[in-house]
């Protein structure tokens, strides 16, 4: 049994329909989906708000108590059934009230009794750091900080680095290599599973939180504060996108919170 607790998904520029983020909630199964952030043309729906339809509906009829491996590739043949080329692709974790069980494919963030387990991609740390070392240099150089946020040169440096890690996904042989839910295969080593105790709160967030909380309010006071002292992201730890004119935040962001009975 699952006792619902809060949740909601934001989109970052306030249009829930270009939202990539999306979540489910049913009595035996809980999934918060985050699809890969567009880095071509704008086109909606988006490659990523395509992958996380198809798996918010493959979520329906996944067989309950299965094991991690069968749950994975039922979410990646949802995934392959839209077509649609290497754009189309998210991440995600989805828990099983019945097994109390819980599998994470990617970077979604995992609160269970009060302790965070966290992911992060090498190639977006890399990518991240070198976008600040960017703007970190033309600030300096006088530019202006509203100027910056429209233009980002940062992030046209490391688009191509971006795109290029597609490579990497579902690869086990690579410190870069990442876990995604692209219509492939994902190594069982790439893929988290964690165990949950009767009781236990469990919290699982997109990375539009950077730093999730215990609570909602608090996760949203952090990130509030955090897009007020640094809306270019380039301080520690810095991202690899800001805080566009006109927008909410620098990404989607879910945050779903529910207690296993």
């Amino acid at each position: 049994m699952t006792e619902f607790v809060e949740a909601v998904s934001y989109a970052k520029n306030g249009d829930d329909a270009l939202n990539e983020d999306a979540f489910v909630i049913e009595n035996d199964i809980v999934a918060v989906f985050d699809g890969e952030t567009n880095k071509g043309s704008p086109v909606v729906p988006s490659p990523g708000n395509q992958a996380v339809q198809a798996l918010v509906h493959a979520v329906e009829d996944l067989p309950r108590s299965s094991d991690p491996s069968v749950v994975v590739k039922h979410l990646q043949a949802a995934v392959a059934s839209v077509g649609g080329g290497p754009s189309v692709a998210a991440v995600g974790a989805v828990l099983d009230v019945c097994s109390r069980r819980l599998i994470r494919v990617g970077d979604v963030a995992v609160g269970i009794a009060g302790e965070f387990h966290l992911r992060r991609k090498l190639v977006d740390e890399v990518a991240a750091a070198a976008r600040a070392a960017m703007l970190h240099s033309c600030l300096l150089d006088g530019r202006d900080l509203e100027e910056l946020l429209v233009e980002d040169p940062g992030r046209k440096m490391i688009l191509p680095l971006l795109r290029a890690s597609r490579s990497w996904r579902n690869r086990a042989d690579s410190a870069y290599g990442f876990a995604s839910l692209d219509g492939g295969t994902t190594p069982d080593v790439l893929i988290d599973v964690f165990d949950i105790d009767r009781g236990a709160e469990v919290i699982m967030t997109t990375d539009g939180y950077t730093d999730p909380r215990s609570t909602l309010r608090e996760s949203e006071e952090v990130l509030a504060r955090s897009i007020r002292d640094d809306p270019l992201r380039i301080a520690s730890p810095p991202g690899t996108k800001g805080v566009l004119p006109g927008n909410n935040s620098f990404d989607d962001r879910t945050y779903v919170r529910v207690k296993i009975g």
